[in-house]
């Protein structure tokens, strides 16, 4: 049997000085090879990148309880006189500790794709998250379906980690571009990038593919992609898709998203332009009421899918006269719109909020506000 160092001697390499550990799916595959072949564990410890790469590439592909095909195959890639067991782990580990890297990727996939080894040299000594990640790095350098995704995989400098691969097979097509995999470092925000995408293209007419790759050039930083994604839904041009609780033809209430809300924010003086993203994802709705001197009413949508008046501001956020906010809440009200109900009994909340400095304590103004003026029963014994 070959010792640790004769090992070493016959692939022509140095044990470094400080080992690289690893865990997770690599090291419990490679403590099987180990307990086959003494001394496989601590040679990849110390192995370059590109070479333990190669190594958790073939461990990828092993099945333990099989692993006959496996070792059929890296056998042929070293000289016979290195295998001088039956046992397949033990062929295994020795073929893993002798092969070249490329010899090793041959063998575990039939061929090497062009750039594959460089990129394997370049995304660090850590093992990929999941075991199928290789085989998607093999699939993207090999499939023409994925040839976008190569492409861009190839424009990125120096090394980076094998995170932005599987980035790269989770995004949609159209957003298969170098800015965009430049701003992703976690694969769940991949998923929440596609929801984002879904909700452009049913908000905005004008977002078709072709619209969506140019509009990706602008992006530089991570800090971009949120404006990416502000400047397509300023854009949007369908209302927002959840059950509105107006009709659309109403003839005191509009409506307001996209571009509107900008417009509406600069007429009326105040901040409706912010509430482009949560108008778009139906989370709130705002409404003008167009009959003068006109006012913006906000209602958020429920768990229920009814929904709830917030606000009622005039022009610059100030408060509408009290016959124009109670116009404006009965005819919400009559189409299923749900109000703030006052604390009570609601006489006596203002001097309560101040004793207990709570000041939300206050009946609010949507509350009922006829009931506000009517006196209380000791009053009404008084009278």
């Amino acid at each position: 049997m070959l010792s640790p160092n004769s090992l070493f001697e016959r692939i022509g390499a140095k044990p470094k000085l400080e080992p690289q550990p690893f865990s997770g799916w690599a090291l419990e595959l490679a403590c099987r090879i180990d307990k086959a072949c003494p001394s496989f564990l601590a040679i990849t410890f110390h192995a370059s990148s590109l070479k333990r790469q190669t190594i958790f590439a073939a461990l990828a592909e092993l099945d333990t309880s099989k692993p006959d095909e496996n070792a059929a195959r890296l056998r042929a890639i070293v000289p016979a006189e290195c295998i001088t067991t039956l046992d397949p782990l033990a062929q295994i580990g020795r073929a893993l500790i002798i092969g070249k890297a490329r010899d090793i990727i041959s063998a575990v996939y039939g061929t090497v794709p062009d750039g594959m080894l460089g990129v394997m040299a370049r995304v660090g000594a850590d093992p990929f998250r999941e075991p199928g990640g290789y085989r998607d790095l093999f699939r993207m350098l090999t499939e023409p379906q994925h040839r976008g995704r190569a492409k861009v995989l190839m424009q990125i400098e120096g090394k980076f980690s094998p995170i932005k691969i599987e980035i790269l097979m989770r995004l949609d097509p159209v957003l298969v571009h170098k800015n965009v995999l430049g701003c992703l470092f976690e694969v769940k925000v991949v998923d929440d990038l596609l929801v984002l995408l879904e909700l452009i293209r049913t908000c905005c007419s004008s977002a078709t593919n072709e619209a969506i790759r140019r509009s990706l050039d602008q992006i530089r930083t991570s800090t971009d992609l949120p404006k990416w994604a502000q400047s397509w839904l300023i854009k949007m041009d369908r209302a927002p898709p959840v059950a509105l609780p107006l009709p659309v033809d109403d003839p005191d209430f509009v409506l307001a998203y996209g571009a509107g809300l900008s417009v509406l924010g600069r007429r009326l003086r105040n901040c409706a332009a912010t509430k482009v993203g949560s108008v778009a994802v139906g989370k709130s709705l705002l409404y003008e009421w167009v009959k003068p001197p006109g006012a913006v009413v906000e209602l958020r949508r429920l768990s229920d899918g009814r929904w709830l008046l917030m606000d009622i501001l005039g022009n610059a956020n100030s408060r509408p006269p009290t016959d124009l906010a109670s116009t404006i809440r009965d005819k919400l009200m009559s189409h299923g719109v749900l109000t703030f109900g006052a604390p009570h009994p609601s006489r006596s909340s203002g001097g309560m909020s101040r004793l207990l400095y709570s000041f939300d304590l206050q009946a609010d103004w949507s509350e009922d506000l006829e009931a506000l003026e009517e006196p209380t029963p000791r009053e009404a014994q008084v009278a």
